[in-house]
């Protein structure tokens, strides 16, 4: 297992929905509506069980509405229609998908750039200089940027528990970890420096606080 934080929960990890319940999302988006089980599960594969568990955490989600069809025997049917809510989350998987791919293909070029670790840091203060949300103080910044930080071992040690580009600093620890600290830079109170050591621990990346 990798050294270093773990990732910073996204403000819709709750909700997030696994790969299996996108897909029944977007088959009953593409084939609805008012889709069955019997048509899902012959579009989608697999065994209509499966596909029913999916089907009820998304109506459970109000992702997806239920009617039930009366044919005039036995037990109703049930059918499937996307909700409004539904589509939203379908298109913002597609956003966060498009921002998640500019990104990867920015710090990849960075890499690439003879001064690219100095423009990533210079990115990062940028970036946290625009977060005008952020409260007063170190700790406090720290936690609201998505660091989960915690007192270190040492006098001025901060460890960072948690980390926003977590899947990236792992592919390009260099630019990533540079505009970490520029977004470091702009929650340090006056008179302060700091330098950020990544993946320092088994589960987290460490700060050292210096005082003027």
């Amino acid at each position: 297992m990798s050294n270093g934080p773990s990732r910073t929960p996204s403000g819709n990890d709750a909700a997030q929905l696994t790969p299996a319940k996108l897909r029944v999302l977007a088959a009953v988006d593409h084939l609805g509506p008012e889709v069955s089980i019997a048509t899902l599960a012959d579009s989608l594969g697999g065994h209509p069980n499966a596909t029913r568990h999916s089907l009820n955490a998304l109506v459970q989600a109000d992702l997806l509405r239920v009617d039930l069809v009366s044919s005039g025997v036995g037990r109703p049917a049930q059918s499937f229609t996307i909700t409004d809510a539904g589509r939203r989350h379908l298109a913002h998987q597609v956003t966060d998908t498009a921002q998640a791919e500019l990104l990867e293909a920015v710090t990849r070029s960075l890499a690439d750039l003879p001064e690219g670790i100095n423009v990533a840091r210079t990115i990062g203060r940028e970036w946290g200089r625009g977060r005008h949300d952020l409260g007063s103080g170190l700790v406090e910044g720290l936690t609201q940027l998505g660091f989960a930080p915690r007192p270190g071992q040492q006098p001025g040690e901060i460890r960072l528990l948690a980390c926003p580009l977590l899947e990236m600093a792992h592919r390009h620890p260099e630019v990533v970890c540079a505009m970490h600290q520029g977004m470091i830079d702009t929650v340090l109170e006056p008179g302060q420096s700091a330098d950020l050591l990544p993946f320092a621990e088994p589960d987290a990346c460490l700060m050292k606080v210096h005082e003027a």
